[in-house]
């Protein structure tokens, strides 16, 4: 896939994606009211919704520049003989990896062979490996901050939200 075509991609799944959290945001509104919660129940989902969007513009924006940077004068370059800007290398089936990953995280919360820590921080560890290359070397930073963020979430969603966590 050239880079044309990943930022054409990158603006129509971004549109895509704001259209759906757009869909999430509203439909949360009718969401019953909380009996404990101190946000309430349609707090969570909104404000979800709301990161998702930001992201999803940023991605745009990326895919807009992209765009914008292979112009034919960027191609008019290229065959003068100046090199053209370096693309990340394609790993078309890390996100197929990254869907499995995320089914067996799940499954195994709801087997209840693990509980929410330890599924957490052996799954964030695993999916940020395969994102930086499998470094080895990396490998302790990747498990301390998957450790530090998959404990601080579950403080978090049990003491603050008061949602029991499995």
């Amino acid at each position: 896939m050239s880079a044309r075509q990943t930022a054409k991609m990158e603006v129509f799944v971004g549109v895509a994606l704001i259209l759906f959290s757009a869909a999430i945001y509203s439909a949360a509104g009718s969401l019953p009211p909380p009996n404990f919660e101190p946000l309430g129940s349609a707090a969570l989902p909104r404000i979800l919704a709301a990161i998702m969007a930001g992201l999803c513009l940023i991605m745009m924006l990326r895919g807009f520049r992209t765009l914008r940077a292979q112009s034919p004068s960027l191609n008019n370059a290229s065959a003068k003989g100046e090199e053209a800007p370096d693309l990340p290398p394609q790993r078309p089936y890390l996100s197929a990896i990254v869907f499995v990953c995320t089914v067996c995280f799940v499954a195994a919360m709801d087997l209840k062979l693990l509980s929410f820590p330890p599924a957490g921080i052996a799954f964030m560890s695993l999916i940020l490996f395969l994102m930086n290359d499998m470094k080895v070397r990396q490998l302790p930073l990747i498990v301390g901050f998957s450790a530090a963020l998959v404990l601080s979430s579950y403080w978090v969603f049990t003491r603050f939200f008061f949602i029991d966590l499995p």
